[in-house]
């Protein structure tokens, strides 16, 4: 993507430094390997279908994300015909935290992406 890259140089497109010997400083970037970034781009891919089927099998369960106050709600075009209601014991927000990819989650996130894979008779992984 940056062409103009050079050894030694971070990039100005993105987050990465090139060592004198042209491999890239792994502290020093967020960027994905090959490997990591095909099992993420799996992972997307078996969970569309996944998302599709359900859609096509009918199964379009009401249960928008909350975090903290701000909710899908908010800004939602259907609110009129949705008819989710908070207040009913049916109708649950899908709480959501946002983390800070440290390595360490970076590792345990690209493990249980695998392990979901595996358990996926459709998968193709490739690390």
């Amino acid at each position: 993507m940056d062409n103009d890259l050079q050894v030694g140089m971070s990039s100005d497109i993105l987050k990465l430094e090139l060592k004198k010997d042209g491999s890239i400083y792994e502290s020093r970037t967020t960027s994905m390997s090959p490997g990591e970034f095909d099992t993420v781009r799996t992972f997307v891919m078996n969970k569309s279908r996944e998302i599709c089927q359900d859609i096509y099998d009918g199964k379009i369960d009401i249960s928008p994300f909350r975090k903290g106050a701000l909710t899908a709600c908010t800004y939602c075009e259907y609110k009129s015909v949705c008819q989710f209601d908070p207040s009913m014991k049916t109708d649950k927000y899908r709480d959501r935290r946002y983390h800070l990819l440290t390595s360490q989650r970076r590792a345990r996130w690209m493990e249980m992406l695998i392990r979901t894979l595996r358990r996926s008779r459709e998968a193709v992984i490739v690390t």
